[in-house]
């Protein structure tokens, strides 16, 4: 499932164009209640990012304090709901000693923002990132994809990745950014998104399979289609379903050691999955 991140929130697609996807605006940049109802009674998933001025974080954790209490404030004007994430951009090139100023305006921002049930996140260069990822101060990621200043260092911490494709919906170009792994903050006026696991499915397994702890329907009109899960993030396939990938098969960068998973959700257009594991963590697959 890709993301779409459109920097202008004043000037939005038709919600129906975005079936598929998840949206990513900005709460300071004109994004109202109206459209967000909108896309919830969709099912299209929000991730609320807020950027007043590029070079903000240079303010420090004070600034912080003060961008993440007009961030909670609109948040909660559109409904946004708690457990779900607020990223604050750093749009330029922190370097040397501008990097600890920018990670402790990171810092200012998580006291506000889990004092009022949002985590925080962070649209920053990795040279950023990965401290504050270090000093808990950010709870996810976004990477930056700007030839022009991001330092190119990776962060395999990050739940999201600018890329550089673009693309045109509804009359509006957008930025086609990945999503690198779940949760990520997303939301829906029905609470965050995916909502969290706590328990498989058994029922929902068909037999046959070793392992097995949860499957799921390919939806979009492709009946009898079934992606099932193995305790150890292995995927089967059932009924001419299309394989996409799984935990095993990841590049041992990618994995982060032996873990259980409890449930597979597929993406709403049937061309991708997300296996979840018991500690909150999800692994996104997609086919081209």
């Amino acid at each position: 499932m890709p993301l779409y991140r459109f920097v202008d929130s004043s000037a939005l697609p038709p919600v129906d164009s975005l079936a598929g996807v998840v949206f990513a605006g900005y709460l300071d940049n004109g994004l109202t209640r109206a459209y967000v109802e909108e896309l919830s009674a969709a099912g299209v998933p929000i991730v609320s990012l807020l950027e007043y001025g590029a070079t903000d974080p240079l303010g420090g954790r004070a600034e912080g304090v003060t961008r993440a209490g007009e961030g909670v404030a609109l948040a909660k004007a559109l409904g946004q709901p708690a457990g779900s994430a607020i990223y604050l951009a750093t749009d330029f090139a922190a370097a040397g000693a501008q990097i600890p100023t920018v990670v402790d305006y990171y810092a200012g921002a998580a006291e506000v923002l889990r004092a009022n049930g949002y985590e925080p996140g962070a649209y920053a260069d990795t040279l950023v990132l990965n401290p504050a990822f270090d000093q808990g101060v950010i709870t996810y990621g976004f990477v930056p994809g700007a030839a022009s200043w991001s330092s190119g260092i990776g962060c395999p911490r990050a739940q999201l990745a600018q890329t550089a494709n673009q693309t045109t919906v509804g009359g509006v170009v957008c930025d086609v950014d990945e999503i690198v792994s779940t949760p990520f903050g997303a939301w829906t006026l029905a609470g965050p998104w995916p909502a969290p696991v706590t328990s498989p499915t058994p029922k929902e397994v068909p037999v046959g399979f070793p392992n097995a702890v949860a499957a799921c329907q390919r939806p979009n009109n492709h009946p009898g289609q079934v992606w099932v899960l193995g305790s150890d993030g292995g995927v089967f396939t059932a009924g001419g379903a299309p394989f996409f990938g799984s935990y095993p098969g990841l590049p041992p960068a990618d994995r982060q050691g032996e873990r259980a998973f409890l449930a597979i959700e597929a993406d709403p257009d049937g061309n991708g999955y997300t296996l979840l594991a018991d500690d909150g963590s999800g692994y996104h697959f997609r086919g081209a």
